[in-house]
C-alpha cells in the first residue's frame, strides 16, 4: 500500500556487501510525467509497485542522470538498505549482417576462409585457408553506445561514447597448426557440413541499478525522479496576416525522443530561463564514466561556467518548418483550439501536454492552440550611433573608402499577446492568401504585451542617412589623458515609398553627445551610458505616416566630443 507523506532517501553510491544472494525480482519503472525544457533535457517521474518475495528489486538500465537530480521517493518505514548500481553480463541475439557474425554463427564448424593477406601475392589471388573454426574475438563495437541512456562504463580514460574499434580475430585449427585471421581481410567464406546459421549470442555488461531491501515489502510503491537529456521540444508559430487588423496565430511543438518510451504520459513543456548548473555533468549512479572522469567534470566547474546550453533556453532550437500556398486550392488553415491553461511554478511557465505516447527514437507534432490576436503593419528604420567605443566618429568623407552601413528598413508585424499565456521564444512563418510571405524569430512575449516580428525587408521604401560637421572646435577638453574636440554634426534623413498605400513608419536614431535641435519634434529618449563614457547617449524616435510617392525629410543636431 501506499500512504503520504514521502521520505525522501539520498542515493550513496557503493558496492553492496550483503553476504547472501537474496530472492531477485525485475521491477520496471512506470514513466508518469516528463517535463520538457527546450535544450534537450526532460525531467522524468516514474513510479514502480514492489513485488513480494523478493528483497532484490532490478530496475534495469534508465536514462543517465544529471549530477544530484536522482533520487528515490518512498514511504517511511520501507526497509531500504540503498540503491545500487553494478555491472552485469547479458546476451543479446544477434543476426549476422557480415562476414564476421557469420563466424561468430558458425563456431565449430569446418570452413574455408579466402583471405587477401594470407600468403597471397595480391589481393586477386587469395590463398584458401582451411580448418575448424574455434572461436572468433571481436573487437569494440564500431557503433557507439547512446550518449543518454545508461552503458557500460568504458575501460580507459577514452571517450565513453566513441571509443577506437579493434577488427575481430578469427581462430582457426587447421593441418599445420592454428591460424589467426582477422575478418576484415576475408574476402570470400565457405561452410561446410550443411547449412550455415546465421544467428549467434552477443555478451555484454551493462550498468543495472538495484534496490536492496532488508525484507520483503509487496505492494509498496516508489517514485523515481531524475533530470537527464536526450530529449526536448522546439515551438514554432504560423501567423495569418490575411485580415488586415487580426491575425490567425497558430501554435505547435514539435518533440524528440531519443531516450526512453513515454507511454500515456503527462508532459510539459517549459518556457522561461531553467538554472540548472549541473545538466552537464553526468551522475556516477549511471556507471557511464570512470572515478577520474566524474572528478574532472566536477573540477572543470557547473555548467554554467562551460557554455551549457542550459542558459540559452529561449534560442530558437532550428526547427524552422514552411507551410506552402494552395495554388488555387483552398486554404486550410490549422485549427487547434484555444490556448489551455498552463501553470506557473516559480519563474517557469509549464504548458501541459496530457497522455503523450511516444517510443524512443519517434518525433512527434503535437499541436498547441490556435488564436486571433491584434496586430498593425509597421515599418522601421533604425541607424546606428556614428561614434565608436573608442570617441571616434565614424564619418565617411569624400576622399575615404569607408561606405557607410547600409541603411534597412524593414517590414514588421506588431503582435499583442492578448492571451493568458506567454509566447515562447520560436520561429515565426508568416501567411497571405495561403502563401508565405516571411519568416522570423518571436521573441518571449508576456501576456497583455507586444512584441516586433520582422516579416520582410522593405525594398520599395527608399532610405539615406547622412551627417555632415557644421563645426569643430579643437582640443575643447581633455578626459582620462586624451584630448577630445568638440564637433557640431547635423544630420539628414530621406524617407521616399513606392507602396500603394500609407504606411506607419518608426525611424529610431542613435546618438553620442546634446541634441541641439529636432524641428521635427522627435522623442528624445535618454539612456544609460558607461562610467567612464563621455558622452550622454540618446535614442531619437520619429513616427510618422508615409503616403505613396512623397519624401519624409528628418533633421537634427547635436554636439558630441570627439577623440581626433
Amino acid at each position: 500500500m501506499f500512504r503520504l507523506p514521502f521520505q525522501v532517501a539520498v542515493l550513496v553510491l557503493s558496492l553492496f556487501a550483503g553476504s547472501s544472494l537474496a530472492a531477485e525480482a525485475d521491477v520496471p519503472l512506470k514513466i508518469t510525467q516528463v517535463t520538457l525544457f527546450k535544450n534537450g533535457l526532460g525531467y522524468f517521474t516514474s513510479t514502480a509497485t514492489l513485488p513480494a518475495g523478493a528483497t532484490t528489486l532490478r530496475f534495469g538500465q534508465l536514462p543517465i542522470p544529471s549530477h544530484g537530480t536522482f533520487w528515490v521517493g518512498y514511504e517511511a518505514g520501507l526497509p531500504v538498505k540503498g540503491v545500487f548500481t553494478r555491472l552485469e553480463t547479458i546476451s543479446r541475439p544477434q543476426t549476422a549482417s557480415d562476414i564476421t557474425g557469420l563466424l561468430e554463427a558458425n563456431v565449430g564448424r569446418n570452413v574455408v576462409l579466402y583471405s587477401r593477406y594470407w600468403g597471397a601475392a595480391n589481393t586477386e589471388d587469395p590463398k584458401p585457408v582451411k580448418g575448424k573454426l574455434l572461436s572468433v574475438n571481436r573487437g569494440e563495437p564500431a557503433t557507439p553506445a547512446s550518449p543518454y541512456v545508461m552503458s557500460a562504463r568504458p575501460e580507459s580514460e577514452r571517450n565513453q561514447y566513441y571509443g577506437g574499434s579493434r577488427p575481430a580475430v578469427a581462430i582457426i585449427q587447421t593441418e599445420e597448426g592454428t591460424a589467426a585471421i582477422s575478418t576484415d581481410s576475408v574476402q570470400r567464406l565457405l561452410i561446410t557440413g550443411g547449412k550455415a546459421a546465421t544467428q549467434w549470442t552477443h555478451q555484454e555488461k551493462i550498468p543495472v541499478l538495484r534496490l536492496e531491501l532488508a525484507q520483503p515489502a509487496p505492494g509498496w510503491t516508489i517514485n523515481v525522479s531524475y533530470l537527464a537529456k536526450g530529449i526536448t521540444w522546439a515551438p514554432s508559430y504560423r501567423i495569418d496576416l490575411s485580415d488586415a487588423k487580426t491575425a490567425a496565430f497558430t501554435a505547435k511543438a514539435i518533440i524528440i525522443n531519443e531516450v526512453a518510451d513515454l507511454d500515456a504520459v503527462k508532459v510539459d513543456l517549459v518556457t522561461g530561463y531553467p538554472n540548472l548548473l549541473f545538466s552537464d555533468i553526468q551522475s556516477p549512479i549511471a556507471l557511464s564514466s570512470t572515478l577520474g572522469q566524474f572528478l574532472q567534470a566536477l573540477q572543470q566547474g557547473r555548467s554554467e561556467n562551460r557554455g551549457s546550453p542550459v542558459v540559452a533556453q529561449q534560442a530558437v532550437m532550428g526547427n524552422l518548418i514552411g507551410i506552402g500556398g494552395g495554388g488555387g486550392g483552398s486554404n486550410l488553415a490549422p485549427q487547434y483550439g484555444t490556448a489551455a491553461t498552463g501553470q506557473q511554478a516559480e519563474d517557469l511557465f509549464l504548458y501541459p501536454v496530457k497522455e503523450l505516447t511516444l517510443k524512443r527514437g519517434e518525433t512527434a507534432m503535437l499541436p498547441l492552440f490556435s488564436a486571433k490576436l491584434p496586430y498593425e503593419h509597421v515599418y522601421t528604420w533604425k541607424i546606428p550611433d556614428m561614434l565608436d567605443e573608442r570617441d571616434q566618429y565614424r564619418h565617411p568623407s569624400a576622399d575615404s573608402n569607408t561606405r557607410p552601413p547600409q541603411e534597412e528598413v524593414w517590414h514588421i508585424c506588431r503582435l499583442t499577446n492578448t492571451g493568458k499565456m506567454p509566447l515562447t521564444t520560436a520561429p515565426a512563418e508568416f501567411i497571405k492568401d495561403g502563401q508565405i510571405v516571411g519568416q522570423d524569430i518571436c521573441y518571449y512575449t508576456n501576456p497583455g504585451t507586444q512584441t516586433d516580428i520582422r516579416i520582410n525587408r522593405a525594398l520599395r521604401i527608399a532610405a539615406e542617412h547622412a551627417e555632415f560637421e557644421v563645426r569643430r572646435e579643437r582640443n575643447a577638453a581633455q578626459f582620462y589623458g586624451y584630448n577630445y574636440d568638440k564637433v557640431t554634426v547635423r544630420g539628414v534623413l530621406d524617407l521616399t515609398s513606392s507602396l500603394p498605400d500609407t504606411v506607419h513608419v518608426e525611424v529610431t536614431k542613435l546618438l553620442s553627445g546634446d541634441v541641439l535641435e529636432n524641428k521635427e519634434k522627435a522623442e528624445v529618449i535618454d539612456t544609460a551610458k558607461g562610467l567612464r563614457a563621455v558622452n550622454a547617449r540618446h535614442q531619437l524616435v520619429w513616427k510618422i505616416d508615409l503616403a505613396p510617392g512623397k519624401m519624409a525629410k528628418l533633421t537634427y543636431d547635436y554636439v558630441v566630443l570627439v577623440r581626433p
